[in-house]
């Protein structure tokens, strides 16, 4: 989110599973399912929604999932506006 572009979500394992839904719930980006019989539709769904594809075929970037990942990285720039990350770790400790 950091990037401020959208993501689609294909997680394995672990807590990737967690980090999808949570961007699918933020609205950053969309979550597919690996083991799902109908993946490669989603995806080519996915792909559709998050860049926009008119009927023209033409991409046009400003889908609802772009404006909300620029929305969200501005917010994480916000929060460390005036100390670093690197700061913000190191005085956890």
């Amino acid at each position: 989110m950091y990037a401020g572009v959208p993501l689609i979500c294909i997680p394995f394992t672990g807590d990737q599973f967690y980090n999808a839904s949570t961007i699918e719930a933020n609205g950053v980006g969309v979550y597919l399912k690996l083991n799902d019989i109908h993946f490669m539709k989603n995806l080519e769904n996915s792909l559709n929604q998050i860049l926009n594809i008119d009927d023209a075929g033409n991409c046009n970037f400003n889908s609802e999932y772009s404006s909300e990942a620029k929305k969200k990285r501005n917010e994480i720039l916000q929060n460390y506006e005036h100390e670093t990350m690197e700061k913000n770790f190191l005085d956890k400790f």
